[in-house]
């Protein structure tokens, strides 16, 4: 049986109690191999090396080949091995890896509809606020400029000074200066 294309199950011995060096079976989905293998390599100890150790458990680190594994490890310790499952780490996430992409795809489609659905809903509301303002901003003048033509009034100011203070409130709340 497989355990995918770069899956291996390894069964180790050391060589000598308490060396550094070990003998591995090693069954891959291309066949079985004996390997004499070091227990670290660059100073970093293998899978393998923790159920040499008499320690069982999970670990992501660097095989034989230096390549990231996901392996599962535990002691035989009446027999003196250790055994470990590996998987290539690639191998393990990708299909996850693939399927978050395409859900990100996904999810930044609806994001982008969910903006331009909003945007189409909001937008009138806004026009309609913007011209309602306006609106407002027009009456508010039209009542400085009925404020202030009542006030001139009170002060029975003759024809000649009244009317021309009329007409600048009345360009004044008419926005035509030019006039």
């Amino acid at each position: 049986r497989s355990i995918g294309k770069s899956g291996e199950f390894l069964l180790c011995e050391l060589l000598e109690e308490g060396g550094e060096e070990m003998v591995c079976f090693i069954s891959k989905a291309d066949g079985v191999d004996f390997k004499q293998l070091p227990r670290r390599i660059n100073g970093i100890a293998l899978p393998i090396s923790y159920a040499l150790d008499g320690k069982s458990g999970i670990i992501t680190a660097k095989d034989y080949r230096q390549i990231l594994v996901v392996a599962s490890y535990t002691s035989l310790s009446t027999f003196g091995i250790g055994m470990v499952l590996k998987l290539d780490e690639k191998e393990l996430y990708g299909p996850i890896i693939e399927q978050i992409k395409t859900i990100a795809l996904y999810l930044t489609a609806l994001v982008i509809a969910g903006i331009l659905l909003l945007n189409w809903l909001v937008m009138p509301l806004v026009h309609k606020l913007v011209k309602s303002e306006w609106v407002a901003q027009e009456r508010l003048k039209e009542s400085y400029c009925l404020h202030a033509i009542r006030r001139d009034m009170e002060l029975s100011l003759h024809a000649e000074e009244f009317y021309p203070k009329v007409i600048a409130h009345l360009v004044e709340a008419m926005q035509f200066p030019e006039i």
